[in-house]
């Protein structure tokens, strides 16, 4: 009777059906599980962004641990496991991000895997010094180290980036720049300079190869050219007024240069005594150019020294109507100054 029991095969049959409940629920609870861990975090992508900044080299369960805590992930253990499923884990980007909130698992973990981190901005104005640039990467807190301003001066820097002088000063192309937390000074200084080399590259030197001009020489008087006008359309003029002054031996005498010499002597107010101050940029005491750049210049300043107007001004004055009136005579320059009231403008 006991093999005719168990030839019968029935406990086999309680025992299949038995472990495939088992299974069964053990797989229901499973997928339960895995629905809590996976679950939406609370909130709405239409509430404010989530900042989260991810240290380089930060562990995986560090990173989970910091979506919980700001509520962009319901579980760190679902995230985890996600990660871990997709081969993810060891992908994750170091940065600053803004997460909306309320956003699925796998979305939060998509971002952090491409690395759409905040992308900061940083504007290189027309006509700024290089001082001036090296103070607002600090006052924006892209320089904590406070070592642009060195950067600005170091020779060798300037060398590693192919500047044809001993500092930065009329390199540093102005434009808007998106940089992204963590990049320093030094890496940004040297975008700058690439795309004034850019620039440089596809829009002037040809022009100046034809002419026989240097970089240096038009970088310098673009500057100063910069600092005597925001004017784009008389830019030109004055262009020419200092080509025909040079061609002449006459001292440029621009106010600009003088106050590039002064430095923080200079307080706002220009006099005579200023004029006649010596220093290295003083174009009143020295013939010729100053010895390089006393701003960053735009294109437009750039391309006027390569294009100048033709005519044979050798002054010009600021007018009523903030411009400037041109002379080619010393008496008739006179006039306009005191027409204008504006005593040694222009001389």
């Amino acid at each position: 009777m006991t093999e005719g029991l168990f030839a019968s095969g029935e406990p086999r049959k309680i025992t299949f059906w038995a472990f495939t409940a088992f299974l069964l629920a053990g797989l229901a609870v499973a997928a339960v599980a895995m629905a809590y861990l996976m679950r939406q975090a609370p909130g709405s992508p239409k509430d404010p962004p989530i900042t989260l900044i991810i240290a380089p080299g930060a562990a995986p369960a560090d990173i989970a641990a910091q979506l919980e805590k700001s509520a962009l992930i319901a579980d760190r253990r679902g995230f985890l496991l996600l990660a871990r499923y997709r081969g993810q884990d060891i992908k994750l980007k170091a940065g600053e991000y803004q997460i909306a909130r309320g956003l699925p698992l796998k979305e939060v973990l998509g971002i952090l895997v491409a690395g759409k981190t905040v992308l900061h901005r940083f504007t290189v104005i027309p006509g700024q010094t290089a001082a001036q640039v090296a103070a607002a990467l600090k006052s924006e807190g892209v320089d904590p180290r406070n070592e642009a301003a060195a950067l600005m001066n170091d020779a060798a820097f300037a060398a590693s980036l192919g500047v044809p002088a001993k500092r930065l000063e009329g390199y540093l192309y102005p434009e808007t720049y998106a940089y992204e937390r963590g990049e320093d000074a030094r890496a940004l200084l040297a975008r700058m300079v690439a795309q004034f080399d850019k620039i440089w590259k596809s829009k002037l030197a040809d022009t100046a190869a034809k002419q026989g001009q240097s970089r240096e020489r038009i970088v310098t008087l673009a500057s100063i050219i910069e600092k005597e006008s925001g004017y784009s359309p008389e830019r030109p003029l004055i262009a020419r007024v200092f080509f025909n002054r040079l061609a002449e031996k006459m001292p440029l005498q621009a106010d600009p240069t003088v106050i590039y010499g002064l430095g923080d002597k200079y307080k706002g107010d220009l006099t005579r005594e200023h004029l006649a101050t010596d220093t290295p940029f003083n174009t009143y005491t020295r013939p010729g150019l100053p010895p390089g750049p006393i701003c960053n210049p735009s294109l437009d300043a750039l391309e006027a020294a390569l294009s100048p107007a033709e005519g044979s001004w050798l002054y010009f004055v600021a007018n009523d109507e903030g411009r400037h009136a041109f002379s080619t005579t010393y008496g008739e320059h006179q006039l306009k100054v005191n027409r204008y009231q504006r005593q040694g403008a222009g001389e």
